[in-house]
């Protein structure tokens, strides 16, 4: 188990955060943590097991006057902990799948504890369980414009995990949008029927993968892409079109033919080719989306903080979700249709 004490102090505020080892880079956590630096003195465990509870843990907790516990995508020991903790001041931040997959009633032990959630179909289902959860966006700072050398190139993330039936759906996906080349982790080669130019770059090259992914026009998500990835982010960042399967987390972000192209994983015809106009159109939207979703993230961690001080300030807040957006356009697609 993995042990850091921050001292950035600005109150006598003694902070708990238990993350998860396996994520302990995400760049979500990592400003999470930077906010409880500012806020008092943390001390940072990292169980090696998601759902063990170590015995340092174990006795940190019950020795420790902590006055705050955050658990980072820790559910599960958040939930063992609970008697030990009392009624102490507990935060969590849920795994958008655990929400999903667990029952309302497991998640009601916490209700007199608080949520905070980076998904708002997690927060939504949270908030009908009757329970206390506050949203957030999170997005990178802008960067500037790179000169994207494979414009018709795309990159393929999570091709690593991905099997060969994966991988030809992205292939298809390449050829409706009409892209000409795709790039994706790994290491030998794709069976022929694949049928199409694929270039698979080593794991241990960390630089040549950054490099493609940095360097080619589209960024595919495979259909079955699990769980919530940053990297999808800092290519719209980059002026990149994401096209992802239209999912939860992705789709908060991501509006569909605006600032990405979304695709139903059931269904890849319903991805069509851009032309130059809309690819241009559709960069300039994924990173004017980033730049202005990056300034409303520094406002709002006024409110994250408020919100883990328990000050009783009362906030608003606008929810800017691509969803609403993307069921609007999807809504006039169905009735062009119909009409046609």
């Amino acid at each position: 188990m993995r042990v850091f004490i921050f001292s950035d102090r600005v109150t006598d505020v003694k902070i708990c955060f238990v993350g998860r080892r396996a994520i302990a880079h995400d760049p979500i956590h990592d400003n999470l943590l930077h906010i409880l630096q500012q806020i008092g003195d943390v001390t940072a465990l990292y169980p090696p097991q998601p759902d063990v509870v170590p015995d340092p843990i174990a006795t940190a907790v019950q020795r420790a006057t902590f006055d705050l516990y955050l658990f980072w995508q820790s559910d599960e020991i958040a939930s063992r902990l609970l008697p030990a903790i009392g009624d102490r001041r507990i935060v969590v931040v849920p795994q958008d799948d655990a929400v999903r997959e667990r029952s309302p009633h497991w998640w009601q032990q916490f209700q007199t504890h608080q949520f905070a959630c980076f998904s708002r179909k997690a927060h939504e289902m949270l908030l009908r369980a009757g329970l206390h959860s506050s949203y957030f966006q999170y997005f990178p700072p802008p960067v500037p414009t790179p000169g994207l050398r494979y414009a018709t190139a795309a990159f393929c993330w999570q091709g690593q995990a991905g099997e060969n039936q994966d991988i030809q759906k992205v292939a298809e996906i390449c050829r409706m949008i009409g892209a000409t080349e795709l790039y994706t982790p790994g290491t030998g080669d794709y069976p022929e029927a694949i049928d199409f130019p694929v270039t698979r770059i080593a794991t241990d090259r960390q630089d040549l993968m950054e490099q493609a992914a940095a360097s080619c026009g589209f960024v595919i998500l495979p259909p079955h892409a699990g769980g919530f990835d940053p990297f999808f982010l800092q290519a719209m960042a980059r002026g990149q079109i994401v096209v992802a399967p239209d999912s939860a987390l992705v789709n908060d972000y991501i509006g569909h033919q605006s600032s990405g192209i979304l695709y139903p994983a059931e269904n890849l015809l319903a991805v069509s080719r851009l032309s130059n106009d809309d690819m241009d159109r559709i960069s300039a939207s994924a990173r004017s989306r980033i730049r202005l979703g990056h300034e409303r993230w520094q406002r709002d961690q006024g409110r994250l903080k408020s919100i883990l001080m328990d000050d009783g300030k009362r906030w608003s807040y606008s929810d800017y979700a691509a969803s609403f957006g993307n069921l609007l356009r999807q809504e006039a697609h169905k009735r062009t249709l119909q009409i046609n």
